[in-house]
C-alpha cells in the first residue's frame, strides 16, 4: 500500500476510496496499544510501515488532513465520522516511540542493524507530522487547545528528536567528517515540522517552540530548540558535502519562522533566542562555504528578526530593540556583512533579492549614524559596490 501511494495520485485516491486510510490507521493504535509483553519484530515493522504508507498517502497532497486526524468536520459522513482517526496523542507516542516503548532487545535476542526499530518508527511518524504540519488547521489539532491529551507533548517531542538527531549528527561530522543517512531523515523532516508549525495560525506556536525543555543523561536542558537550529547552521560553514549544506538550510528556514515576531523587550521569548540564532546566521552569511540555497534563507531570516510585525512599528521602545538587534548583524565586521549582502543583489532569484534589498535598506535607515568605530553605514555599503549592485538591478 506504502509504495503504490506513493506512485501516482490516481493510486492514492484508489487507494483512498478502497478505505485504506482507517485500516492503516487502525494498524498503527494496535501496534502501540499492545502489551508490552506482547511485543515482536513483527509489530514493530507493522507501525512503521504503516506510518510510511500514511505519509506517502498523504504528501502529494488531495486528501484533507481531517481524513487522517480527528479533526471535525461536516462535510463527513456519519459512517466516515466514526472511522478510526490519529489524535495527537497517538502522534506524541510515535513520535517518542524510542523513549516510551521498549528498548533494541525481544525474545531474548538483539535486534541487528537491519531490522527495524522504534527509532525508525519516530522518524518517519517525523516525516507524517511534516507533511500534515503544512494544514494550519491540523496543526492547530496537533498543538492547539482543539487537540485532545496528547496535543502538549507534540512540539516538545519534536524538540526532543531535533536535539537527539542534531547530538549524534555533531558527533558523526566530528569523527568522519560525514551526516548518516538516518540523522539526516531525522533533522530534515524536523526541521520542516517545527517550521510549518512557527508559521501556523500567525505564531501562535512559537512560543512553546522556543521555550521547550527536553531531559536526557545530562538533566534539563532549557530553550534546546535554539541552540540545534544554531549548531545545524553552522554545519553549512564546515565545507562538509551536500548533506550538511542541506540541513542547515532547513534549520536557517526553521529559524526564520521562528523569528517572526521578535521585537518585543526582553525577555520576550524570541527577542532572546536573537541572541543565540544572530551569531550563527551572521557567520553564515558571510563564510565562503556557504550554499546559494543556504545564503538565500539566511537574509530571510535575518530580515524576519529585524522586520517586526505592523502593530510594533513607531514605538520609541521597539525602534531601541531594532537597533540593537541590527547592531548584532553587523557586531562581528560591518565590512563582511554589508559586502554578503551586496554580493547577494547579483542574483536573479527574487526572493533573496527582495530579502537582501530590504535588509540591506533597514541598515542604512537605522545604523547609519549609529555604527562604532564611527563609519557610516551609506560609506561601508558604497566602498562594497552597492551603488553599482542597485544599478544593475534598475538596469534589469
Amino acid at each position: 500500500i506504502g509504495n503504490l501511494a506513493g506512485d501516482s495520485e490516481m493510486a492514492r485516491e484508489a487507494l483512498r476510496q478502497m478505505g485504506a486510510l482507517p485500516r492503516l490507521i487502525g494498524c498503527l493504535s494496535l501496534g502501540i496499544s499492545v502489551p508490552h509483553a506482547n511485543w515482536n519484530q513483527s509489530l514493530i515493522d507493522l507501525v512503521r510501515n504503516s506510518v510510511w504508507a500514511l505519509t506517502n498517502l498523504f504528501r502529494g497532497g488531495g486528501i484533507p488532513a481531517s481524513e487522517f486526524l480527528g479533526i471535525q468536520n461536516p462535510q463527513l459522513s456519519i459512517n466516515q465520522g466514526h472511522m478510526p482517526r490519529l489524535t495527537s496523542r497517538d502522534v506524541a507516542m510515535l513520535l517518542s516511540a524510542p523513549e516510551v516503548f521498549p528498548p533494541s532487545v525481544i525474545d531474548g535476542s538483539t535486534i541487528d542493524a537491519t531490522q527495524t526499530t522504534w527509532n525508525d518508527v519516530a522518524i518517519e511518524t517525523c516525516w507524517l507530522v511534516s507533511f500534515l504540519t503544512r494544514d494550519s488547521i491540523a496543526v492547530d489539532f496537533l498543538c492547539g487547545e482543539n487537540g485532545q491529551d496528547g496535543k502538549c507533548n507534540v512540539i516538545s517531542m519534536l524538540v526532543s528528536r531535533l536535539v537527539q538527531a542534531t547530538d549524534a549528527a555533531s558527533q558523526q561530522l566530528n569523527t568522519t567528517g560525514n551526516i548518516s543517512l538516518q540523522d539526516m531523515e531525522c533533522l530534515i523532516p524536523c526541521c520542516r515540522a517545527l517550521k510549518n508549525t512557527a508559521i501556523a495560525s500567525d505564531g501562535r506556536y512559537v512560543h512553546s517552540i522556543l521555550l521547550a525543555e527536553t531531559h536526557g543523561n545530562a538533566g534539563c536542558v532549557v530553550r534546546p530548540a535554539e541552540l540545534c537550529l544554531a549548531k545545524l547552521i553552522s554545519f553549512g560553514t564546515l565545507g562538509s558535502g551536500n548533506d550538511a549544506s542541506t540541513i542547515a538550510s532547513e534549520a536557517a528556514a526553521t529559524a526564520g519562522a521562528c523569528l517572526y515576531d521578535a521585537g518585543f523587550p526582553l525577555p520576550h521569548p524570541t527577542t532572546l533566542a536573537c541572541r543565540t540564532l544572530l551569531p550563527a546566521l551572521c557567520q553564515a552569511l558571510v563564510c565562503p562555504l556557504s550554499t546559494f540555497e543556504l545564503l538565500r534563507e539566511v537574509v530571510w531570516a535575518l530580515w524576519n528578526a529585524v522586520n517586526f510585525p505592523p502593530e510594533l512599528h513607531g514605538t520609541q521602545q521597539v525602534i531601541i530593540v531594532q537597533k540593537d538587534l541590527l547592531a548584532e548583524v553587523i557586531r562581528t565586521s560591518p565590512n563582511e556583512i554589508a559586502r554578503a549582502l551586496t554580493t547577494m543583489l547579483s542574483t536573479l532569484d527574487s526572493d533573496a533579492l527582495e530579502a537582501s534589498v530590504r535588509l540591506i535598506d533597514i541598515l542604512l535607515r537605522r545604523l547609519d549614524t549609529a555604527i562604532q568605530p564611527p563609519k557610516k553605514m551609506s560609506i561601508i555599503f558604497e566602498e562594497v559596490g552597492l551603488v553599482d549592485a542597485l544599478w544593475r538591478i534598475c538596469d534589469h
